[in-house]
């Protein structure tokens, strides 16, 4: 965990904690997720690390779901972090922050085959659990594997340990 390559720094700049996050109505579940994520420094450094180009659509083809929540947990992570006011050389706020754009892409269609509703208590494990899948499945379809393909396993590019 490199604080300087996370927050692209030569330690020059005074280095804020993550900011908090503001209540949607029954968003506690969403919120406590982000949260645990915000404070996962490999997590963070590999999300916030990857460049914005690499889920363009190429050929006019169409982003997958995990790719779009992907780049939006990019762009909540670099909020949360307070990496877009450094790039702008302004100075961190502190305030916490409504995550509504992750909240309308999760309310917004089925992600693994539930839909999470606005309004409505839901399970913070259910919800990482889903978006992990779904950012996976992303990935995959990223990399040219099918996962719904029989044998896309043996097409990974790293060895995988014995299930």
């Amino acid at each position: 965990w490199d604080l300087n390559r996370l927050y692209n720094c030569n330690g020059s700049h005074k280095v804020a904690p993550p900011r908090g996050l503001v209540n949607l109505g029954n968003t506690c579940f969403l919120n406590a997720t982000l949260q645990c994520l915000v404070y996962m420094p490999s997590f963070c450094q590999s999300i916030i690390d990857l460049p914005p180009s690499c889920y363009e659509s190429k050929n006019g083809g169409t982003q997958r779901h995990g790719q779009r929540i992907t780049m939006m947990l990019r762009s909540f992570l670099r909020v949360a972090h307070g990496i877009i006011q450094r790039e702008k050389k302004e100075p961190p706020k502190t305030k916490a922050f409504a995550p509504k754009n992750i909240f309308k892409a999760i309310t917004s269609c089925k992600i693994y085959g539930h839909r999470f509703r606005a309004g409505r208590q839901e399970d913070a494990h259910e919800l990482l659990v889903h978006l992990l899948d779904a950012m996976h499945e992303g990935e995959l379809f990223a990399a040219g594997i099918n996962p719904n393909a029989s044998g896309w396993r043996d097409k990974l590019p790293i060895p995988r340990l014995d299930e």
